[in-house]
């Protein structure tokens, strides 16, 4: 008995100390899925979509994706799992079903996303078979309100594979890096706007570093997360290579560095961390490039500042961790 001060090294991204165990709860997941795929005409609909499912607790997955994404999810990404039609044949609730499953990607091909613009891919829960369709039926009567069906390969695919390296670049070897920002459900609408917004007033600087922007949206727990990523030509990292299939590696690697697309992106993603910023966003990766210390009050920072110097007073760990950029003094503190 007694105040848990453990919780005060949670999340701190080992600024505060170095964790050396972990504890964890494992919850095994209901046998019987059922997965459904909508499309939509704008990213409000779908997130008015988002909304609406928010209190539905047996939806395990809740994957939106903006109409580069749709397009392109076959080919890159989520390429090796539409492959994978053993896969997705053993992860059915029954031989039948995923023999079915597979039979329908295999004559769907790549294609099954023409025309796609806005799409939401979910994945609802059942202690039995029927159960998990009646759940995903609550849902689909709730997105065919603005929207409309499509073939579920995508969350299938999801299921049968996870993710890969080959989905952290373009389909020509092109870089990419993420930018996310949570929010309250009730700001759904209001972040879609902004943030297409955003993208529509860089446009023309973007067209010419050859830069496009892709969004993966979920909702769960009561936020909605909106995680645009920047994609443009730039040298392919060694870690990149060393995870690639050889004949992408050797042909990605042929691609020269750019360090003008390079600073742009990073320019771009910076002023789109201080738009969510503004718009209140919370973050689950703070590391080193979302601002903690501004989202803090004077004497919330102040206190963060002391347990820094407690437990850390040479400032060893982690350095810039939090925002924790030098050896603060007493008089920095206050």
């Amino acid at each position: 008995f007694g105040p848990d001060v453990t919780g005060l090294f949670l999340g701190d991204g080992g600024a505060f100390g170095l964790k050396t165990a972990a504890s964890l709860t494992i919850d095994t997941m209901p046998d019987f899925r059922a997965h459904g795929s909508f499309a939509f005409e704008t990213y409000e609909d779908m997130a008015e979509i988002l909304v609406a499912l928010g209190p539905f607790d047996f939806l395990s997955r809740r994957v939106g994706l903006d109409p580069f994404k749709s397009q392109n999810a076959a080919k890159v990404g989520f390429k090796e799992a539409v492959k994978t039609l053993g896969d997705v044949t053993a992860s059915g609730p029954n031989l039948m079903s995923g023999v079915k499953a597979g039979l329908k990607m295999a004559s769907a091909g790549t294609n099954f996303m023409h025309g796609v613009k806005w799409s939401l891919h979910l994945s609802a829960n059942g202690v039995n078979e029927q159960i998990a369709e009646q759940h995903l039926d609550l849902a689909r009567a709730i997105c065919l309100q603005r929207g409309r069906e499509i073939a579920n390969i995508l969350p299938r695919a999801m299921e049968a594979k996870g993710y890969s390296v080959r989905g952290f670049l373009g389909k020509d070897g092109q870089r990419w890096v993420p930018t996310h920002g949570l929010f309250p459900l009730s700001q759904a609408v209001e972040v879609a706007k902004a943030v297409q917004k955003f993208f529509e007033g860089h446009r023309d600087e973007m067209k010419a570093h050859g830069m496009w922007e892709s969004y993966m949206t979920s909702a769960h727990g009561g936020h909605f997360m909106c995680e645009p990523s920047f994609y443009w030509v730039d040298e392919v990292s060694p870690l990149h290579l060393a995870h690639l299939p050889g004949d992408e590696a050797r042909k990605f690697k042929k691609i020269q560095a750019n360090s003008e697309n390079r600073k742009f992106a990073q320019r771009l993603r910076a002023e789109l961390r201080d738009l969510f910023f503004s718009l209140g966003a919370v973050h689950v990766q703070l590391a080193k490039f979302y601002r903690l210390r501004g989202a803090l009050e004077p004497e919330t920072w102040r206190l963060m500042s002391e347990l820094k110097h407690l437990t850390d007073p040479d400032h060893r760990l982690n350095p810039g961790n939090l925002g924790f950029t030098h050896k603060e003094t007493a008089h920095d503190r206050t």
